[in-house]
């Protein structure tokens, strides 16, 4: 590829110090995972995508899960999970190399295979898993586990999720990939969500599932170095992250990134068909389901007695705003649009794209006082929350220990 020949002895060196610090970028942002999750259930005939688009805001929690948590939990074990680099086996087009991780491993060495990354072959675990609770009717993991491989699928359709240069730092386009997750994608979400009859019944049963995975890997590839001469372009007399680098980008690629999450949304539509197919087509559903559809109020006779809201006597700020009130007690509203519950603590979030922007933190030394699954009791609400807005990892948040301190206005 072009990139090999932009590569030199200091370039080499500081590309091997970053891998070995850390490989944290993220494939196509919260917002697009979410994206290709919902736009995956649009491929599927009507009661398997049925099921999903009505569990939907639970789906994208589930489908971002791998990135929010599993990659601080688990570290670089996650983190090889979620790439491949194709290159630093041999050259395009990759037609000797071996698809079954076992010949992989024994013609490369395993410790070189689990470095270079396994995302291939963890799509095929997450299918075997979907399939088994399929079979099983197991309906709250079939959620959560169709969102998981959701992910992993995106992942496998972003082009710099398949090379050594994942972010330009071989070739001088360091930053590219959160200029491509952010600048082209999430600042212009909307031309993403495709329509619902674009995409009705395109999904297909895989006859040989590692082979369909290989062909899309080696697809996303060939775009890599589109990109990487995209943002040279963009780059050229304009600063990076300027409002000129970021038109320049996003019109160098957006039609790439276009093609990607569709192609994407279809690929995963027909992963998971192939597994309801595979587990002998089980009946989903009807009616109410055994999963938590929506956050449903507690009843009046369960749970713990919530104190009387506590208002603050200031004007009420939009959660857009909450980063220019530092140190100070404001009320926040907004509405909660993706939520997580670690164990440790809850996180409420304000935008999909939850690292830059207003949380609500709740610790678990505090559960009690909340009602159970505050994730899901609040997902979806439009709240107020009222106290001292904090900095943390150059972003605002609000940390509450006590429910009187956050009003539902709405949901």
């Amino acid at each position: 590829m072009w990139l090999n020949y932009c590569k030199n002895i200091v370039v080499v060196i500081f590309a091997i110090a970053i891998f070995v610090i850390s490989r944290e970028p993220l494939a196509w942002g919260p917002i697009g995972h979410e994206i290709i999750a919902e736009n995956g259930c649009y491929t599927l005939p009507s009661d398997m995508g049925t099921f999903l688009i009505s569990n939907k805001s639970l789906l994208a929690q589930y489908t971002n899960e791998p990135d929010m948590v599993w990659k601080d939990k688990f570290g670089d074990e996650e983190r090889v999970k979620h790439f491949i680099d194709m290159d630093r086996y041999e050259k395009f087009p990759f037609s000797h190399f071996p698809h079954s991780y076992e010949k992989a491993s024994k013609e490369y060495g395993a410790r070189f295979v689990n470095t270079n990354g396994r995302l291939p072959w963890v799509i095929l675990e997450f299918m075997d898993r979907l399939t088994g609770e399929l079979k099983s009717r197991d309906w709250d993991n079939v959620l959560k586990t169709a969102g998981h491989l959701s992910h992993y699928v995106a992942d496998a359709h972003q082009p710099l999720h398949t090379t050594e240069n994942y972010d330009g730092q071989l070739t001088g386009n360091l930053g590219i990939h959160k200029s491509f997750e952010s600048y082209v994608v999430d600042e212009h979400e909307g031309e993403y969500r495709f329509k619902r009859e674009d995409l009705a019944g395109k999904a297909e049963y895989i006859e040989d599932p590692l082979s369909f995975v290989f062909s899309f890997i080696r697809d996303s590839y060939t775009w890599a170095d589109n990109i990487l001469l995209a943002d040279l372009k963009a780059r050229e007399g304009s600063e990076i992250d300027s409002e000129e680098y970021k038109v320049k980008i996003s019109k160098g690629t957006s039609e790439i990134a276009q093609k990607q999450i569709r192609k994407a949304s279809v690929s995963l539509g027909s992963i998971w068909w192939t597994c309801w197919v595979n587990a002998g087509k089980p009946e989903f559903p009807k009616g109410d389901l055994p999963v938590v559809r929506e956050p449903v109020p507690l009843p009046v006779d369960e749970g713990p007695k919530l104190p009387k809201t506590v208002h603050n006597t200031g004007s009420v700020i939009s959660w857009e705003d909450a980063d220019k009130y530092y140190e100070e007690v404001k009320t926040v509203e907004g509405k909660i649009v993706l939520s997580h519950n670690s164990g440790k603590a809850c996180f409420l979030n304000f935008h999909r794209n939850y690292k830059e922007h207003f949380t609500v933190v709740m610790f678990a030394k505090d559960f009690a006082k909340f009602p159970p699954n505050p994730e899901r009791y609040y997902l979806n609400k439009i709240v107020r929350v009222t106290g001292k807005i904090q900095e943390y990892n150059n972003k605002p948040e609000i940390i509450v220990k006590d429910p009187s301190k956050i009003e539902i206005i709405e949901g």
